[in-house]
C-alpha cells in the first residue's frame, strides 16, 4: 500500500467524476473491495469524501 493513514493526499486523476482533481485531503482507510479498484478512502479539507485508485493520488510532503 502506497499510503498510510493520516497522509495527506492530491487527487491527480479523477476518472469517476472528473471533478476532483487538485482537492486535497486525508487519506482515512483502505478497504479490498473485489469488484473495484476503488480501494482508498479520502476525507477532503472541506467535509467531502470520496474513494479513489491509487493511480489517482498522490502524496503531499508538509
Amino acid at each position: 500500500m502506497k499510503f498510510k493513514v493520516g497522509d495527506k493526499v492530491r487527487v491527480v486523476k479523477d476518472t469517476l467524476e472528473g471533478e476532483m482533481e487538485g482537492y486535497t485531503g486525508v487519506f482515512v482507510r483502505y478497504e479490498h473491495h473485489d469488484d473495484s479498484l476503488l480501494n482508498y478512502y479520502v476525507e477532503f479539507d472541506d467535509g467531502g469524501e470520496n474513494w479513489f485508485r491509487e493511480d489517482e493520488l498522490e502524496l503531499i510532503n508538509e
